[in-house]
């Protein structure tokens, strides 16, 4: 009797065991990530198609609380791992004490039970063991990436905010502060391409932004704004190449990502909140595909919600080179009305500020664009933007010359000149 009750106690003792294992909340949570669960604070995550740069900086904001999160559970099997193993091993002890107190009698018959007791215990404590080793070598690398990921998060933050002051340099400083703490955030070198466009570094453009998923072929690491935003730096590489050869190459790619992009979100927008359908019409303009270009446009009118003077812009411009000037006139109006509530919001918009310039010089507002091309040269932070602007402009000029449109290109040419050898004498 004392030998079968002996080991219903064990029996009764191990299931209590098995109960405690199976409840345990840490052992879930071990379960859920398996024994070769490691450390992903800036996984992917979801597709995020057709993110615009603030929801980018949302998915950021997650990755970072994923990190977080990642620290917390690693500390709780931790202590879960070590919890455990001492009620294995007390078990183990009170199995040895219970057969101290069954006596000689039911000795072997308890002590084959014990013995293959003890042997799975010891081989789960020692799974245990294992799993534990393996988990407190990479909770250090844990917890520092989840500390690179808030660090990096919060200077992200930081260059965003310099980017929409205009302010290049301490925007640069920032984000490349954010990527050397995470180079592989898709996020960081999301931004890093955009402001490297706007510097008018593309071939670092190029690199940062395929870093983010631009020409990823994977579903879940495919990013439409970093499409886009590839797609027009490969544009402009074809604005500066040597031979036409080159130009059609880099063109022919640029509309692929172009379309790549806008087929997942017709109505993508870019950092600056303009359509990526309207640089797309841009492209078309310059290999002169006119129709392709004014369906561009109107989508990108379409998209922005009829608030962008970007689209009308252009779209002016275009109906001014087939020299219908009714239909310019008619666009150029609505772009100085729209850039007009757009500058009203944000006085630093120099693409808007291009626009009313453009517009009020073909109305022949000299006033306007006096005072709109002034603001204009204090706001714009490159040359680079310069010469896009000086681009639109020689195009109206070629279709609906006058005399004001010519000191208007004369006086953006001089200011380009004037950067240029600033830009020289800094070294």
């Amino acid at each position: 009797m004392r030998c079968k009750s002996g080991l219903a106690f064990v029996v009764a003792l191990g299931l209590l065991a098995l109960v405690m294992l199976a409840a345990s909340p840490g052992l879930n949570a071990v379960r859920a990530q398996g024994p070769d669960a490691g450390p992903t604070p800036t996984a992917p995550g979801p597709n995020p198609d057709g993110m615009a740069p603030e929801t980018i900086l949302d998915y950021a904001q997650r990755t970072a609380e994923d990190a977080s999160k990642a620290v917390e559970s690693a500390n709780t099997i931790l202590g879960v791992i070590e919890g455990l193993g001492t009620l294995l091993t007390i078990i183990l002890a009170l199995i040895g004490v219970l057969g101290a107190l069954i006596g000689i009698g039911g000795m072997r018959d308890f002590s084959q039970a014990r013995r293959r007791y003890e042997d799975e215990m010891n081989k789960a404590l020692e799974s245990l063991k294992t799993f534990e080793a393996r988990v407190e070598a990479n909770a250090e690398e844990i917890r520092a990436r989840g500390d690179r990921s808030i660090e990096a998060l919060t200077l992200l933050q930081l260059g965003k905010q310099q980017m929409d002051a205009r302010n290049l340099g301490a925007a640069m400083d920032a984000l490349k502060q954010a990527w050397t703490k995470d180079p592989q955030n898709r996020a960081i070198n999301y931004f890093m391409g955009e402001l490297c466009i706007q510097i008018g570094d593309y071939d670092a453009a190029i690199r940062y932004l395929t870093d983010a998923g631009a020409n990823s072929t994977d579903e879940n690491m495919r990013l439409p704004a970093a499409q886009a935003a590839l797609a027009y730096a490969y544009r402009k590489k074809g604005d500066q190449a040597q031979t036409r050869a080159e130009q059609q190459d880099y063109y022919y790619k640029a509309e692929g990502y172009f379309r790549e992009a806008l087929r997942y979100n017709p109505g993508l927008l870019d950092i600056d909140g303009e359509s990526w359908s309207g640089a797309l019409g841009g492209l078309y303009q310059k290999q002169g595909r006119i129709a392709d270009a004014i369906a561009a446009y109107e989508q990108a009118i379409e998209a922005t919600g009829r608030k962008s003077s970007y689209p009308f812009n252009n779209l002016a411009i275009l109906h001014a080179q087939q020299r219908n000037m009714t239909r310019a006139r008619e666009y150029f109006q609505r772009a100085v009305e729209a850039a007009a509530r757009n500058l009203d919001d944000k006085p630093h918009d120099y693409w808007a500020r291009f626009d009313m310039v453009t517009a009020q010089a073909f109305l022949g507002n000299a006033d306007e664009v006096r005072k709109h091309l002034q603001l204009a040269f204090s706001t714009a932070p490159s040359a680079d933007r310069l010469n896009v602007f000086l681009g639109g402009l020689n195009r109206l000029k070629d279709a609906a010359p006058s005399e004001l449109l010519d000191r208007v290109i004369a006086a953006v040419q001089a200011e380009i000149e004037r950067r240029k050898a600033e830009l020289d004498r800094s070294g």
